[in-house]
């Protein structure tokens, strides 16, 4: 009787698409990147989001991005040991990467962020929120990326004019060839508190597609450059919480500009908005899906029930007396 040829067991292809742990923390190690990454290569693993990795280096980290060469989104918020070691490997390990969000990873200096970004041909997504270290020069070099279209650097206190003056002229400069990315479409400044209206109206003038803009207590704006901004007729999202220089002008722009693409709007603690202006962009942008009104105390039942949009679904914050 014949025996057949023994042929050793191949293996099994890991099928994980997406790997997301929000809340991590000292449970995701350098061991345990090194033993998932042994599992690999991970060939399907397109999504890694690792939330308030703290116990995470960058030996890890790399590692495990090793075995993930098609890797798109990659989420490391919260992970203080990083440093520009990882930064200065990233475009080596993970060249296609379309999302990258780096929230709080305090430990990566200015220099070695705008470096990298100047090699991430494919990114369009890019998080920055509450890293010191991000200024005029980070912002430059994420102006020079060529399909970038969402930038977030909430409170980055390195945040100023001169940074958004530099991204607006290179962002405009790069998203001029016909056919080419659409260009930057969402800007979030929250608490960026040395922004002024020069600045904003430099990133109005330079990133003429912005959908969604987000200034949430940048105290010293205007409704000068908001204005501008509005002017464009772009937006879909609008946060001015916060901002108390906001009056009826710019209210009365949005229901002129922005009637037909106004979806979400936020004028929270905004009390020099008279209740007829805001009443009439309400009505006047009949895409006008949510809007959130906390601490405007000079709203009354008049705006509240005497409104004619009715896709209008969400009024949130309202307080009568």
């Amino acid at each position: 009787v014949a025996v057949p040829a023994w042929h050793p067991p191949q293996q099994q292809q890991c099928g994980l698409e997406r790997l997301e742990l929000g809340s991590c923390g000292r449970g995701f190690t350098d061991a345990a990147a090194a033993a998932l990454a042994a599992v690999g290569p991970l060939q399907r693993l397109t999504v890694l989001r690792l939330g308030g990795a703290y116990k995470l280096d960058d030996s890890g980290l790399l590692k495990l991005l090793g075995a993930c060469p098609n890797l798109k989104e990659l989420a490391v918020p919260d992970a203080s040991r990083l440093t520009g070691v990882f930064l200065s490997q990233l475009p080596a390990v993970a060249p296609q990467l379309v999302v990258l969000d780096l929230k709080n990873c305090r430990g990566l200096p200015g220099d070695s962020i705008a470096a990298v970004l100047g090699q991430l041909m494919a990114l369009q997504r890019l998080t920055l929120d509450s890293i010191p270290e991000v200024d005029a020069a980070v912002l430059s070099a994420a102006g020079r990326c060529p399909s970038l279209q969402s930038l977030s650097v909430v409170m980055c206190p390195g945040v100023n004019d001169d940074g958004l003056t530099a991204l607006a002229a290179l962002a405009g400069r790069s998203n001029k060839a016909v056919g080419g990315p659409p260009g930057l479409e969402e800007l979030y400044l929250d608490e960026c508190t040395a922004v002024t209206d020069t600045g904003l109206a430099a990133a109005a003038a330079g990133c003429r597609g912005l959908k969604t803009l987000s200034v949430r207590r940048c105290t010293r704006l205007t409704d000068l450059s908001l204005i501008a901004v509005a002017e464009r007729g772009t937006l879909e999202t609008l946060s001015v919480n916060g901002v108390h220089h906001v009056t009826s002008a710019l209210i009365n722009t949005l229901a002129r500009r922005c009637k037909d693409t106004l979806q979400d709007l936020d004028v929270s603690f905004c009390r020099d908005i008279s209740e007829g202006a805001l009443g009439k962009m309400v009505d006047a942008c009949e895409n006008l899906r949510k809007l959130r009104v906390y601490g405007c105390s000079q709203l009354t039942e008049r705006f509240l029930y005497g409104h004619g949009n009715e896709k209008l679904t969400e009024i949130v914050g309202a307080t009568l007396a």
